[in-house]
């Protein structure tokens, strides 16, 4: 009974998938003469737009050509992204198909020897990295106005005779100029604002004259880092130098300061080895950091009364032999005439009030006369922090020593107090070995906390 079961659907399955596959074929055979026109307009217009879809990324994924230059269109502007001709003298166009250049790609024209002559229509905003770089007989170059932006090597090794910045010019970045021995004199636009860590003119060693734009109110930084220069005169309206502007120029023996300057900015002339005299301005206000810290031959500084501030390092290693702080200084920040083992004696005037982190001498190995004006009643915190003088004299007047004012002073070993004096404060003499007995003086009325610690020879104390 169930094989006679079986057998009648399998028979039913067998006529329904007959009749299906029939079905199929009728259709096929009988579609509507609009709806086959239909179908074919279709896929005639499916194929148009393949083509135009090829066509649109043929030209987004290649460069095209004018004359001997490759290039790219990209929000209707043009990059150059290279050349291909041999020509000698050369024109980069403002435009190509109506739409301006703006750019030069990377490395577009590297190693081009054959040129000698570059021209650039206006339109141009930017050289990037390398455009020229190894164009070792490129002299002549005209810039038009509306560049703004010179990258990275961008005529590195080019001989760029009478260089004429545009006067729009408003960022440089490193070597852009460099390893060029023809270049002797550069006009730098008051536009110019901004160099990208190193200097633009490094091994340029004829450069000689520089001229600035009236305008301009500071040096950029790096401007002339690791240059060849050997003197410079910055012209009035400048108020501060810029951080690294002048720093590791060896050759450097002559700086001239305008009236309008107002701060000496960090690491600016930091191991200008041959820098052996300044004279700074009145009006000059603050000293930044490292500013001139390693001109191992730098002897005289005159400063101005009108300095408040020098900065950590300022002017570490630089061989004074006798110092006199700027008349109204309020601050001293550590070491910034420290490791000087010419300094043998400094002034104090009275009217500075706090040093920052350790003593503004430490490492002076021979400072040994300390002298204070008159009228100064307290000496500063961490004035003689770590510093290597073996005696002090405390003139009368002083009433206050400060926190930490001769602590670590390995060799101190004689301290005579003022009958004015009537606090001693916290850590001011801490950790002083060489000091072996005190004398305070009547009157005096506090010592703060760890005053004397750990001053570990220290066997005679006479309180008053």
């Amino acid at each position: 009974m169930n094989k006679i079961i079986r057998r009648n659907l399998n028979c039913v399955l067998s006529i329904f998938v007959c009749l299906s596959n029939m079905q199929m074929v009728y259709a096929e055979e009988y579609i509507p003469e609009e709806q086959e026109e239909e179908n074919e307009v279709s896929a005639a217009e499916t194929e148009v737009i393949e083509e135009t879809i090829e066509e649109e990324v043929v030209v987004k994924s290649y460069d095209e050509a004018y004359g001997d230059f490759t290039y790219t269109v990209k929000n209707n502007a043009v990059t150059i992204t290279g050349y291909t001709g041999s020509d000698t003298s050369i024109t980069i166009p403002g435009e190509i198909d109506g739409n301006p250049v703006t750019n030069i790609s990377y490395y577009a024209f590297r190693n081009h020897t054959e040129l000698t002559k570059v021209v650039f229509e206006e339109n141009l905003e930017n050289i990037y990295t390398g455009a020229f770089q190894g164009c070792t007989n490129l002299k002549e170059v005209t810039f038009p106005d509306s560049l703004t932006f010179i990258e990275n090597d961008g005529f590195k090794d080019c001989p760029i005779e009478n260089l004429q910045l545009p006067k729009n010019i408003n960022k440089l970045g490193f070597d852009s100029f460099s390893n060029n021995p023809n270049l002797t004199s550069i006009y730098l636009p008051a536009s110019l604002s901004s160099v990208s860590d190193g200097s633009p003119f490094k091994g340029c060693e004829n450069l000689k004259e520089i001229y600035f734009e009236e305008g301009f109110k500071s040096i950029p930084n790096y401007l002339f880092d690791g240059t060849l220069i050997e003197e410079i005169e910055l012209p009035e309206g400048i108020e501060s130098t810029g951080m690294y502007s002048f720093r590791n120029c060896e050759k450097l023996t002559k700086v001239i300061f305008p009236s309008t300057i107002k701060q000496i900015d960090s690491h600016s002339f930091e191991n200008d080895i041959s820098l052996q005299q300044i004279t700074l301005n009145d009006g000059l206000k603050t000293i930044w950091s490292y500013a001139f810290a390693g001109c191992v031959n730098l002897k005289q500084v005159r400063f101005p009364e009108t300095i408040t501030y020098i900065d950590c390092m300022a002017f570490n290693s630089c061989p004074f032999e006798d110092l006199v702080l700027p008349a109204k200084i309020v601050n001293l920040n550590y070491a910034c005439f420290g490791d000087n083992p010419n300094l043998t004696s400094v002034f104090i005037p009275s009217t500075l009030a706090s040093c920052w982190g350790h003593s503004p001498f430490t490492g002076c190995e021979n400072l040994q006369e300390v002298l204070f004006e008159e009228g100064t009643v307290k000496i500063p915190d961490r004035l003689f922090q770590s510093a290597m003088i073996e005696k002090i004299v405390i003139p009368e007047g002083i009433e206050t020593i400060g926190e930490y004012a001769f602590k670590n002073c390995e060799n101190l070993k004689e301290v005579q107090f003022p009958s004015t004096l009537k606090m001693i404060d916290m850590y001011a003499f801490e950790e002083d070995p060489a000091l072996e007995e005190i004398v305070l003086n009547e009157g005096l009325e506090e010592i703060e906390y760890y005053g004397f610690r750990n001053c570990t020879n220290l066997r005679s104390v006479s309180f008053p």
